[in-house]
C-alpha cells in the first residue's frame, strides 16, 4: 500500500539517497540549491510517499521571497525509478500545493520543465517579471496560490527568506 505523509523525522538520509538516485550528486551545484543552503525546508509542505515503509517519493519546499513577498520554492520532487510514470509525482505536487495555499502562501516558484509542470498551472515566471539570478529564465516557473480570482503573482528578484525574523537575503 502507498501512503503519502509529511516527511518523517529521521528519514532525511533516505530522502537524500532518493534524490541522488533521481538527479545525481551534481544536483547540489545547481543555482536553485544556493537558495536552500543553510535554510530549513518548510516542514508542513515536505511530503514523502511510502510503499509500506520504503521511501518511493519525496517533495520539498523552501521559504523564499519574490519582490519582498513571502513565497515558496518547490523542489526537488523525485520518485523511485520503479514507481515513475504512474502519477505519484503528480499526487505529491497537487497535495503539497493544496497545503501551501491552505497555509496562506500566495505563490510557488520552481526550476523545471514547463512541459511537465504546466499541467499543475505553472507558467514562465518571466511573464510576471520573476527573476532568479544565475538561472535560465525559460526554466523558472511560477504559480499563483492566492484564493482570490485574478490575484497577480508577485514580481521581482527571488531571495532567500528566513521566516523566523522575516529577513530576506540576496543570493
Amino acid at each position: 500500500m502507498i501512503t503519502i505523509t509529511q516527511e518523517l523525522a529521521g528519514r532525511s538520509r533516505d530522502v537524500e539517497e532518493l534524490l541522488d538516485d533521481a538527479f545525481g550528486p551534481a544536483r547540489r551545484r545547481k543555482t536553485c540549491y544556493l537558495y536552500r543552503a543553510g535554510i530549513e525546508p518548510v516542514a508542513p509542505l515536505c511530503l514523502m510517499a511510502l510503499h509500506d515503509t520504503t521511501l518511493i517519493g519525496t517533495i520539498r519546499y523552501w521559504p523564499i521571497a519574490v519582490g519582498g513577498e513571502s513565497s515558496v520554492l518547490l523542489g526537488p520532487v523525485a520518485v523511485a525509478a520503479e514507481y515513475r510514470n504512474v502519477g505519484l509525482g503528480g499526487r505529491l505536487i497537487r497535495r503539497s500545493l493544496e497545503r501551501a495555499a491552505g497555509l496562506g502562501y500566495r505563490s510557488a516558484v520552481l526550476v523545471g520543465d514547463e512541459g511537465y509542470y504546466r499541467r499543475f498551472g505553472f507558467r514562465p515566471g518571466s511573464l510576471n517579471g520573476i527573476v532568479m539570478p544565475g538561472q535560465d529564465s525559460a526554466r523558472l516557473l511560477a504559480l499563483s496560490l492566492a484564493r482570490e480570482p485574478g490575484a497577480a503573482l508577485p514580481s521581482g528578484s527571488i531571495e532567500c527568506w528566513l521566516p523566523a525574523d522575516r529577513t530576506a537575503i540576496a543570493v
